[in-house]
């Protein structure tokens, strides 16, 4: 149950993409109201994934694996189309994933780098995070774990743990945690429930891990 909660906040958590998407937007009060962008998207993903895994269980069962794409056969056209197409998704999307952090990086060490040389230095900077993805990727005997892994501490922490951390901070002063303070019961809960995916999510996928390799 951790490590299956881990990978579900792994897959449909957008985090790094929330804040720039919602500052970027002329009504930045659509993203968040109840048939909101980011409501949407969720929904939109939850029954997506829903549907992928029980159709995917539903045909291998026990013998599905990390990616269903692993499950299909390698002399089929159309699977081998699937393959291709899931490939060239992750292509175009990766990149999206370094906005929030390149930004950062970039404003820690773009004063040491010659403006004429910023857009090879952001180059060199990508492309190394690739090459220690490619090397996890070609490492790594199985994909599960490490997708529980990063759910649970970047799931359970930037997902959960500090939203609902930041909200209480922001309600404190004001004292409007609304009727019977529910948003202060509500984030208590919130929070409970981030620290035990944070604790119990790491340990499973880190033994998951190790018994992996042995």
């Amino acid at each position: 149950l951790p490590s299956f909660i881990s990978t579900v906040i792994f897959a449909i958590q957008g985090i790094e993409f929330i804040l720039p998407i919602e500052n970027k937007m002329q009504h930045p009060q659509h993203f968040t109201s109840w048939c909101g962008i980011n409501n949407v998207s969720i929904g939109f993903l939850t029954v997506l994934y829903s549907v992928t895994g029980f159709f995917g269980y539903a045909q291998f069962g026990d013998q599905t694996q990390g990616s269903v794409t692993l499950n299909l056969p390698n002399n089929n056209a159309l699977a081998e189309s699937t393959r291709l197409l899931s490939a060239i998704a992750i292509l175009l999307s990766l990149g999206l994933s370094y906005y929030v952090p390149m930004e950062i990086t970039w404003q820690m060490i773009a004063d040491r780098v010659p403006p004429k040389f910023a857009n090879w230095a952001q180059a060199a900077i990508r492309l190394n995070v690739l090459l220690v993805l490619l090397a996890i990727a070609i490492v790594a005997p199985q994909i599960e774990p490490f997708v529980g892994l990063a759910g649970s501490i970047g799931g359970g922490t930037l997902v959960v743990i500090y939203p609902v951390m930041l909200d209480v901070v922001f309600r404190w002063s004001t004292g409007d945690f609304g009727l019977f303070r529910w948003h202060l019961v509500k984030n208590c809960l919130l929070f409970m429930f981030g620290l035990f995916v944070l604790i119990v999510g790491t340990y499973f996928s880190v033994m998951e891990i190790v018994d992996s390799y042995r």
